[in-house]
């Protein structure tokens, strides 16, 4: 009798224990999609305002590295209240509620929303050469990909500890001609010159996140929205 008592007994914690694991997996799903949906909702803001402006941006930031993804960008950005012809003052009044991230104008006119608290190691790298496959030259995410697969990028990240995220995949363009699309080679640049020239060729907002993980590590990534 006690025998069976003592089955039913880890039949019955057996039980408790499943539920809770998955209770833990899913709260923790729900907090990645979350965290995912917020910083989604602050950048297509962001990037509403460069197209309503015509105009491109790269925006940097620390995020939190959480399970082998990152987050950031939780804050929520304010809606210009009417349509302004100066797309810093608008950027600027999105970004209010933060003060750690400030918009402005390189001397290129390249505009620039940074966090204060982020590096500039990675993105000074210089590369000698970095040559792109014809899928490459058309879609900018590829393209930023294999700048950040070059000797000088990986020797830097090598030394410094710092990783990569794994990038998910997305739709590509098909190579036409008349599509817009990069030069096959890129020579005696650094990593802002290359997200530079890419935003040339394809407007729109590029975004460099970096975190650091429990093992002192950091992770960085590149792409563009």
């Amino acid at each position: 009798m006690s025998a069976v008592r003592l089955r039913i007994s880890i039949l019955f914690f057996l039980m408790i224990s499943a539920q809770v694991f998955l209770r833990t997996i899913g709260g923790q799903e729900q907090w990645h999609q979350k965290q995912i949906a917020g910083e989604n909702k602050s950048l297509n803001l962001i990037n509403s305002i460069l197209i309503d402006h015509h105009m491109s941006a790269i925006i940097e930031y620390q995020c939190v590295c959480a399970d082998h993804s990152m987050f950031g960008l939780q804050v929520p950005l304010r809606r210009p209240s009417s349509q302004t012809s100066d797309v810093i003052q608008a950027l600027r009044h999105a970004l209010s509620n933060d003060r750690s991230l400030i918009a402005q104008r390189d001397t290129n006119g390249l505009i620039l929303i940074s966090d204060r608290s982020a590096s500039q190691d990675v993105l000074a790298i210089g590369i000698h050469q970095v040559a792109f496959s014809e899928n490459e030259q058309y879609n900018p995410n590829a393209a930023i990909e294999r700048v950040l697969q070059s000797p000088e990028v990986q020797a830097h990240f090598e030394e410094n500890g710092i990783d990569l995220p794994l990038r998910s995949s997305e739709l590509i363009a098909v190579p036409r001609k008349d599509l817009p699309h990069l030069d096959p080679e890129m020579k005696n640049v650094t990593v802002f010159d290359a997200i530079q020239l890419i935003l040339q060729k394809f407007p729109q907002l590029a975004v460099y996140r970096e975190c650091s993980g429990r093992s002192g590590r950091r992770t960085v990534s590149i792409d563009f929205r």
